[in-house]
């Protein structure tokens, strides 16, 4: 499918739903699109991870500042990208009109496997782990996460808008959930029961990274924590069925990532300074280990309610919008049974596609995949494809595309430090860190993708096509 250009160049709209429609997403529906996809699995685990590789508590703040200013950097070069090239599809959409169909489809294919089906695994295997803490070991590991997949995937199916309604709202008692634990922690904070916040700043114990060593390690763990922030961009995948894309898409990515950010530090401070280091360190519920610290076994209980209500709504967005770039690929042509994935009227995702990303998603929570491993390649596989859409801003320029400066320069540095901590992780990487792990399975995903790219090709697929009128 051709998408026609618009005049001043570069602009292409897809899918019925483009226009300015009035019953499409909403600035505040988009915002909570992109919140509910960055607060998932990661800010309850990683933390303890963190903290065990880098030694101090303000080391791991550290951190969670840096990342939150590397997603706000993608959060404005994205929003140029959605000024300029609209309709749903995210990075796939990004590259097939200003690169190549052959860029797009890989993008789209990460996105397929790493963006959605990974992600919304492990924010699936992190709620069955904090939902039953006490799992019998007869009974099958993932099966829980598995059945939460595939019920947020027949609520999208059988009712995409009444799916974001409810979303929208769960999503706003979530957040309140959560202020209202961090106003709780800020008064016990006030009052003397931070353990680490008396010690602060910390002197890093014996063993701790220094120098060099210590720069790779928080280069690692920045790969890490970006997993958390990977959703700054989400509100792209619906771009399509968004009111004025032009104002509400840029603006939901921003506010809702700052906010996001905000959020993030917060309840970072809290499990970092909370209880003493030694029983957060190397933690994978790090939340809990801290609410039992500071307010024992029924505040534990109320943080393991929240935290798996928020991994339901993470969960659900990621169902949300993942189907969007199945629809958009299979317009293209370069997805199978294109009749079958088309968009609805509306421009809402098919319900085939929905239950096929919720089924994908089962499928990999009972794969014996572990919630580390996860990390590990959600972390260099998601940043690199960011990355490389990012990338396209600076194509769009060369070509007379009116992009602002600040968002160019956002680009700049979300580029620039991507592909830095990418390198200084894999040439320093950490013991336990696999030559067989994440880069083997992002060099899978990338050579996967090809292949079925030149299937696709062989098969009569035009690659112009995808390409749209964006040259002219």
């Amino acid at each position: 499918m051709t998408a026609p250009s618009e005049p001043g160049g570069l602009s292409p709209r897809t899918g019925p739903a483009a226009a300015d429609a009035p019953t499409g997403f909403h600035t505040p529906a988009l915002a909570a699109v992109v919140a509910a996809s960055m607060i998932g699995a990661g800010v309850w685990t990683t933390s303890g991870y963190t903290l065990a590789a880098l030694g101090t508590p303000g080391r791991v703040m550290v951190v969670w500042a840096l990342g939150g200013a590397l997603a706000l950097c993608g959060a404005a070069a994205y929003g140029g990208l959605a000024d300029r090239v609209r309709g749903s599809g995210g990075e796939y959409l990004f590259l097939a009109r200003t690169v190549h169909p052959l860029a797009g489809f890989l993008a789209g294919w990460v996105s397929l496997l790493a963006g959605f089906t990974a992600a919304a695994a492990f924010a699936g295997l992190t709620f069955e782990e904090y939902l039953w803490r006490g799992r019998p070991e007869w009974f099958p590991p993932g099966v829980v996460a598995a059945v939460a997949a595939l019920l947020c995937g027949a609520l999208h199916a059988l009712a995409p808008r009444g799916g974001t309604e409810t979303q929208t709202v769960v999503v706003a008692v979530k957040l309140a959930l959560i202020l209202a634990f961090c106003a709780f922690a800020g008064d016990l904070f006030a009052r003397g029961y931070f353990a680490g916040g008396r010690a602060f700043p910390a002197i890093p114990p014996e063993g701790a990274p220094v120098g060099w060593a210590l720069i790779a390690a928080i280069a690692g763990q920045l790969v890490w924590v970006s997993t958390s922030y990977s959703g700054f961009n989400a509100a792209v995948y619906v771009a399509g069925e968004a009111r004025d894309p032009r104002r509400s898409v840029p603006r939901a990515m921003l506010w809702a990532t700052a906010a996001v950010t905000v959020l993030y530090l917060m309840l970072n401070a809290v499990f970092v300074f909370g209880p003493p280091a030694e029983r957060v360190a190397g933690a994978g519920d790090v939340a809990a280990v801290a609410a039992r610290f500071l307010g024992g076994g029924s505040l534990e209980f109320a943080v393991r309610a929240v935290i798996c209500l928020g991994l339901l709504t993470s969960l659900s967005a990621l169902i949300q919008t993942g189907p969007r770039v199945y629809a958009t690929m299979a317009a293209d042509g370069l997805f199978p049974l294109p009749k079958l994935f088309q968009l609805r009227p509306d421009g809402a995702a098919p319900a085939s596609a929905v239950l096929l990303q919720a089924a994908l998603i089962a499928g990999l929570c009972v794969a014996g995949t572990t919630i580390r491993g996860l990390l590990d390649y959600l972390g260099l596989t998601l940043s690199l494809s960011a990355a490389a859409a990012v990338s396209c801003l600076f194509l769009l320029k060369t070509r007379g595309e009116p992009i602002a400066w600040w968002r160019l320069a956002s680009g700049a540095t979300f580029v620039l430090a991507t592909v830095t901590l990418a390198v200084v992780k894999l040439l320093n990487p950490p013991p336990w860190f696999h030559p067989l792990g994440p880069p083997a399975g992002l060099a899978a995903t990338v050579i996967s993708g090809a292949v079925l790219y030149y299937i696709f090709v062989k098969r009569g697929f035009d690659p112009t096509a995808a390409r749209g009128a964006s040259r002219g």
